[in-house]
């Protein structure tokens, strides 16, 4: 009887759950708005992508509206979940000025992607700016407000404890002549996530362990049930996992008390949010389903231009702890994700799809980031040439670019053994793949790197060859009649080789591990007894997973105070630049390498 009664409840968790899980996708068709339908495809496709936060085109105007801020974080499993976080509030409580409020956009891969994501949802308990306060004390005077719904304290800080209805919402727009302004204030009160932005929170949560949660949600009976008989796989087990502790939000309507974040609950005073996959879909042949190919291997953003050209998706209504699962889903450990394509089919045969029970869909397959580009940088890097595109440089006095970098050394086989086969695990599983990758993820990242420390940037020979192109036609077109038309046109992007030649206006960082220097560090040993070391060599032990020790965290807290600090001089740069306040002679850029290069 009790076995029955158990098949019972298996079988209504997994009738109950739906599609979204019988299928092996969960991202839906793209609905135009009404005010789009009678235009032409490709300009309605372009009026539904300026209302979005996940978006190419990158508005310059949170912060300083003349500089450009790009944040790039790389993978790294939890170590980079939270050496990227730490680094934000860092920014963040820079002396003198908010650092991390100048940031336009964040670009982010594999571990990169929890910080970025968890950022870009939340909102802050608290906004602390005079002049802001200021502006709104006298709407508080008047009382145009609930009571004790949106507040302006002496201090200069305003906090908020209850959603604005549209006429508030009026009255402060009316009130913040700058719509970015404005939209701080109302995020304060309005944005549909709980989640706070502060310290003690947000390092409890990129320190949890999520392979033990993981593991704990393999027993739920429903978990079990979809598992076992359904598309439910690994990948999505660890995507709920991370919306439960990070990427749901607490609703008091009747139907549910807790809803998964969609890219169209981002939070609209936060950068704008560019999470990085790496494309696993095999060309099919003879199968034409999508408007332009991408080789295998190449970059997949969770984007509106990326959901929108090459699947005619909705991005608004993905879930976000999807998309993060899907840029950290490594290899071996986790399956591809899927997202289901919605593209017009060519195959005759195929335009009835009901007849052919779903033989004619087409999917597309993606997983770890990481694998295409551990930095994500080449993000940032087409962010660089979608503004070249649209002529839209003369805009920026400066463009910084800030890496964040978890990467480890990689440790490769010891040279003490003539057997490779040094633990339990390198007999069940050959250890030299990893190997494998990291030499690929190191000569990748080198190669990055270079340009943006140069800062001169070529296009045609990878990012637009169709054997292992990351940018779309679309960009790559307008690219080549810029290129065609640069010797005559002086404001061209371009110099004389057609490479995109940002010397006289980016500014890029690098922070990584290799800034920490010669520094010491102790801590107790298994032993219990008192081990000194080099920082370095201590955070290249700290291993990638989605789970860290407190001891790990806590050599990472000891690099990032090492390196984030009040006299970093490239920082201090940086700061001169967004408050119109440099005077230095030397070229920030300078500044910034001297700081960068390893000690």
């Amino acid at each position: 009887m009790n076995t029955i009664r158990y098949a019972c409840l298996v079988g209504a968790s997994v009738l109950a759950s739906g599609c979204t899980i019988i299928n092996s996708y969960t991202n839906n068709p793209l609905v135009l708005p009404e005010s789009t339908k009678g235009l032409p495809l490709p300009e309605a496709k372009k009026d539904e992508r300026e209302t979005q936060k996940a978006s190419f085109k990158v508005s310059g105007k949170r912060g300083n509206p003349d500089v450009l801020v790009l944040l790039a974080l790389s993978g790294g499993g939890s170590r980079a979940a939270y050496f990227s976080a730490l680094v934000m509030l860092k920014l963040q409580t820079f002396p003198d000025h908010d650092l991390l409020q100048e940031v336009d956009a964040i670009s982010s891969v594999s571990g990169g992607s929890i910080a970025a994501a968890y950022y870009a949802i939340s909102k802050d308990e608290r906004v602390t700016s005079p002049a802001l306060a200021a502006l709104i004390a006298p709407l508080q005077d008047k009382n145009p407000f609930p009571p004790g719904t949106l507040h302006a304290a002496g201090n200069g800080t305003l906090t908020c404890s209850k959603e604005l209805g549209p006429s508030e919402v009026q009255k402060v727009r009316d009130r913040v002549a700058d719509p970015y302004l404005a939209a701080r204030v109302i995020a304060l009160c309005n944005v549909v996530s709980n989640r706070m932005w502060d310290e003690e929170t947000v390092k409890d949560l990129m320190k949890r362990n999520y392979v033990m949660r993981w593991f704990g949600n393999w027993f739920w009976p429903w978990n079990i049930g979809r598992y076992w008989f359904t598309a439910f796989d690994r990948s999505d087990l660890m995507a709920q996992t991370l919306a439960n502790n990070l990427y749901d939000a607490e609703l008091t309507t009747r139907e549910y008390t807790f809803r998964d974040l969609t890219f169209g609950d981002l939070n609209p005073e936060r950068p704008y949010l560019l999470i990085n996959s790496t494309n696993a879909t095999g060309s099919d042949s003879g199968a034409i389903s999508r408007r332009e190919q991408f080789p295998f291997g190449s970059i997949f953003t969770f984007t509106a231009e990326d959901f929108s050209d090459r699947i005619d998706s909705d991005i608004k209504s993905y879930s976000v702890a999807r998309a993060v699962m899907a840029s950290a889903a490594f290899p071996l450990v986790f399956p591809n994700m899927t997202l289901r394509d919605f593209s017009p089919l060519a195959e005759p045969e195929c335009k009835d799809a009901e007849n052919t029970r779903g033989l004619c869909y087409r999917y597309l397959h993606v997983f770890d980031g990481g694998n295409s580009d551990n930095l994500g940088l080449a993000t940032v890097k087409r962010v660089l040439f979608e503004a070249a595109a649209a002529r839209r440089f003369d805009e920026f006095k400066r463009i910084v670019v800030i890496s964040v970098d978890a990467f480890t050394r990689p440790a490769g086989t010891s040279s003490k053994f003539s057997d490779s086969r040094v633990d339990l695990f390198s007999y069940l599983l050959d250890a030299n793949l990893v190997s494998a990758v990291d030499s690929l993820l190191q000569a990748n990242r080198g190669n990055t790197m270079r340009e943006f420390r140069n800062r001169v940037f070529s296009w045609e020979e990878k990012e637009c060859d169709p054997d292992q192109r990351n940018f779309p036609e679309r960009l790559c077109k307008t690219l080549r009649e810029l290129k065609a038309t640069a010797p005559l046109d002086k404001k061209a992007p371009f110099d004389k080789e057609g490479q995109l030649n940002l010397k006289d206006k980016l500014v890029f960082y690098h922070i990584g591990f290799d800034d920490v220097g010669n520094a010491e560090f102790m801590e107790m040993g298994a032993d219990g007894n008192i081990v000194s070391m080099r920082l370095r060599e201590r955070l290249d032990q700290i291993p990638t997973s989605l789970s860290i020790s407190d001891a790990d965290a806590n050599v990472i807290e000891k690099a990032v105070q090492s390196i984030v600090k009040p006299g970093n001089d490239c920082l201090r740069a940086i700061r001169e630049i967004v408050t119109n306040s440099y005077v230095n002679p030397t070229d920030p850029h300078e500044r910034c390498r001297a700081v960068d290069l390893p000690r």
